[in-house]
């Protein structure tokens, strides 16, 4: 038994520190890694707030009592759970050739192939795909040229080489140049 702010210290020179400061319990470590191994699962689960520091004044892994679980990289908030989800901070990397599924069976896909350089949208659901927009552009993959334009309550254009050949209109469709 250990009265508050006494150290159980091990190693060289108090290498590894156990201790309660009076208000918090911590765990230092001045050397090497610091590894927890276990046979089971290993679970976290504070009463109160709980953070794993890589180094002194860094966050790595808050858990924080009925709320949030936050992961950090190099001491930014990159991830964390919600009470709607998780919310992701930056981008989202994946290997080649993984899937993103979604849906209990994984029917719909989001795709990436290393070798043919093809993503693919995919949808095993017969229902299929909708866009929900007013206003759906395709361009090429540089973005400086259209193929396609949809704009809610007016027109579908359709583009060859970034010069519009077909427009729909109300009264139907205006064709530029000479249907061959």
């Amino acid at each position: 038994e250990f009265a508050d702010d006494a150290k159980a210290t091990f190693g060289n020179q108090s290498d590894l520190k156990i201790w309660h400061d009076g208000t918090n319990s911590l765990i230092s470590n001045a050397t090497g890694d610091l590894y927890i191994n276990n046979n089971a699962d290993t679970i976290i689960k504070p009463a109160n707030d709980c953070f794993i520091k890589p180094q002194d004044g860094e966050n790595g892994i808050s858990v924080i009592g009925n709320g949030a679980v936050e992961l950090y990289h190099d001491n930014v908030k990159k991830f964390e759970t919600t009470a709607n989800g998780v919310k992701l901070e930056g981008n989202l990397y994946m290997d080649d050739d993984k899937e993103i599924r979604l849906g209990d069976s994984g029917d719909f896909q989001l795709f990436h192939h290393n070798t043919s350089g093809e993503a693919r949208v995919y949808n095993s659901n017969a229902a299929g795909i909708s866009v929900i927009s007013d206003l759906v552009t395709f361009k090429n993959n540089a973005s400086n040229k259209t193929l396609l334009t949809a704009t809610n309550g007016g027109s579908v254009e359709l583009y060859h080489n970034n010069v519009k050949k077909i427009e729909t209109q109300a009264s139907g469709i205006d064709v530029i140049g000479s249907i061959g």
